[in-house]
């Protein structure tokens, strides 16, 4: 018994990432974030790691190329975006995807 529900977790975890990717890409459809910001929730769910202070000062590579046209002030309304919106959350000041956001819609 402790194993099905093992593996029920881990169905509901699978279930709540896809569904959390759908809701970011409909964000970026519905004008609610922009490419860049999409890019960068790309990157978080491929395992890259952000800390806040990077995006917010271009320092990361990645940042620096994403926002490379752009000044540090852009880069610093993005995350703002980004974590009003709750589609990402600091830990430690590192950045990761809330997939938990996804749990207000689970009865």
């Amino acid at each position: 018994m402790h194993e099905l529900k093992g593996v029920q977790q881990s169905i509901l975890d699978y279930i709540k990432l896809v569904t959390f990717k759908d809701y970011v890409l409909e964000a970026l459809k519905l004008g609610i974030i922009n490419g860049r910001q999409l890019a960068v929730m790309g990157f978080l769910f491929d395992g890259g790691v952000l800390y806040s202070e990077e995006y917010r000062g271009k320092k990361s590579p990645f940042i620096e190329g994403l926002y490379d046209k752009v000044t540090p002030k852009t880069a610093q309304r993005d995350l703002k975006k980004l974590l009003e919106l709750q589609l990402v959350v600091e830990r430690d000041k590192r950045l990761i995807p809330n997939i938990a956001v996804m749990d207000r819609f689970i009865d």
